[in-house]
């Protein structure tokens, strides 16, 4: 039996007798066919913010934005290409370049403000400027100009290190000179934006910054050293009984 396509109905911008059109800044009208009625805002104001739950999953979208868009991608192969960092901050012998190598160097934000910290210190300068046009698009473009700034400070973990720092227990210190990134810059031009724990985490990583330098907190990256009581013999006849 033959699918004659010219007989199927358009399902395009319509289901049942609701259409739905798309406005140049992104927000959906839906209604009934022939009578607007209903209004969804791809925009987020304010009062939806207030709400925690609303506002944490908001972020994450605007994590999610940034990790997925080509300009990350590139961003990131910009640094390992352009600038040499291609190996792990931790254990520098692990190179993402090595023929036949299998480990993966990542990008870690930090070590003082993760994504989810960047994203909520942009929204906030958003909120705080009365921008009426605030959405996870607008958020995560700005971050990823960030990036391209250079005011974003990040450094480049293999996989097994990156997924130590989720442990702060176990989590190595890194410190200033194995980041890249205008961390200062950021903290001038974003500053004021900064919640009390934003603060708090910078300066605590400053206070402490040298007594964890001379500590290093490597833990579980300590390498195990065994002693042996090993003697050179020169001969078989020498070796003991």
């Amino acid at each position: 039996m033959e699918n004659n396509k010219e007989n199927l109905p358009s399902v395009q911008g319509k289901m049942v007798n609701l259409v739905s059109d798309k406005t140049d800044d992104g927000n959906i009208i839906v209604s009934v066919e022939n009578a607007k009625y209903y209004y969804l805002p791809f925009d987020k104001s304010p009062l939806d913010l207030s709400d925690p739950k609303i506002r944490d999953k908001f972020i994450k979208g605007i994590e999610k934005n940034v990790r997925t868009s080509r300009q990350y991608k590139r961003y990131i192969d910009y640094l390992k290409r352009e600038k040499g960092l291609n190996h792990c901050a931790i254990f520098g012998n692990i190179e993402s370049n090595k023929k036949g190598g299998k480990t993966k160097i990542e990008m870690h934000h930090g070590p003082v403000f993760t994504l989810y910290d960047i994203a909520s210190i942009v929204l906030e300068k958003h909120l705080m400027q009365n921008n009426p046009k605030i959405n996870t698009f607008t958020i995560a473009s700005e971050i990823l100009d960030l990036h391209r700034r250079n005011l974003i400070q990040v450094v480049m973990l293999s996989q097994t290190v990156h997924k130590s720092m989720d442990n702060k227990e176990k989590a190595p210190f890194i410190s200033m000179d194995m980041t890249w990134g205008n961390l200062m810059g950021f903290v001038e031009e974003y500053g004021q934006y900064f919640s009390p724990q934003h603060r708090s985490n910078l300066k605590k990583y400053i206070v402490n910054y040298q007594k964890n330098l001379e500590n290093n907190k490597l833990n579980m990256f300590k390498p195990i050293i065994t002693k042996y009581n090993i003697k050179v013999v020169n001969s078989k006849l020498e070796i003991p009984k």
